[in-house]
């Protein structure tokens, strides 16, 4: 599990986007299914192999073979903890 800042978010020069991956493929149709349980405003795609959300003023992008891109993060350490809460989450839908 990695995950670094890449770049400032062009909405605010304060906040980051982070981009990093679990290591590990998700199944599409079980993290679809698990992410409509826990998160609000969901866009997910089996197809596509994306899942699009909200988090705790973030936004979430996961991806079928595992990366992860958080927009609006404070810092590394913010980054850090949004990727553990969210790999507590999904931790079923891991191949």
């Amino acid at each position: 599990m990695g995950i670094k800042i890449s770049r400032p978010c062009s909405e605010d020069p304060n906040e980051f986007i982070a981009e990093g991956s679990f290591g590990r493929s998700f199944s599409m149709r079980r993290l679809c299914s698990l992410l409509k349980k826990h998160v609000t405003d969901l866009k997910c795609s089996e197809s596509l192999g994306v899942a699009k959300f909200e988090m705790d003023g973030r936004t979430v992008m996961l991806y079928r073979n595992g990366r992860i891109d958080i927009r609006r993060v404070k810092d590394l350490r913010d980054a850090k903890a949004i990727m553990t809460k969210i790999r507590e989450m999904t931790n079923p839908a891991f191949e």
